[in-house]
């Protein structure tokens, strides 16, 4: 509705002169249009619908900072965690969005990083946790749980014969005891 009525007054513009003045406010405001066309749906958990409005804010103004935190956020609440992962890295970019797009993304990288401990998929499990052991601003509890993730891949690892993957596990975890000192809470 709120473009329409843009339409409607650039319209009006050029049948009374002075369009491309009107036109440039106009462009100004649809990127935030589309925001909060995308807040309406993300309140009403129309994911795919908040996901769409937020991505066509960044078309028309990719340096829209809010546009970019929020996209994160309605794909991590549709399920997209890659999605979200990836929309949480490119928003931290900005930096008023650098705290909360790397908490965001640290929880989300320890979500995806248990589910692919859950799936045997250690290494992958190993990185992303060690990428929410090393953000900055992470609360504690984070980073002990990706701490707790890595002890658990290195005894996967270790109980199906892969030692050496064991060993490069531990050594990510003796990385993160020499920096932190948590491996000692872990046992």
């Amino acid at each position: 509705a709120a473009l329409q009525g843009l339409d409607k007054a650039i319209a009006l513009a050029n049948e009374c002169g002075g369009a491309e003045e009107v036109i440039a406010d106009a462009q100004e405001l649809i990127p935030d249009i589309h925001v909060m066309n995308g807040n309406d749906n993300l309140r009403n958990q129309k994911y795919p619908e908040a996901v769409a409005a937020y991505k066509a804010a960044l078309e028309v103004k990719p340096d829209h900072a809010k546009a970019a935190l929020l996209l994160g956020q309605a794909l991590s609440q549709s399920g997209d965690i890659p999605g979200a992962i990836a929309a949480f890295k490119e928003a931290a970019k900005f930096e008023e969005n650098a705290a909360s797009a790397a908490k965001m993304l640290a929880n989300l990288n320890l979500k995806q990083a248990n589910a692919d401990y859950q799936g045997g998929k250690l290494k992958e499990a190993v990185d992303l946790a060690m990428e929410c052991f090393n953000a900055e601003g992470v609360a504690d509890n984070v980073k002990n749980s990706a701490a707790s993730i890595i002890a658990g891949c290195v005894q996967k690892a270790a109980m199906g014969n892969n030692f050496s993957g064991a060993t490069s596990f531990y050594n990510k975890l003796a990385g993160v005891d020499a920096n932190n000192n948590k491996l000692g809470q872990l046992a």
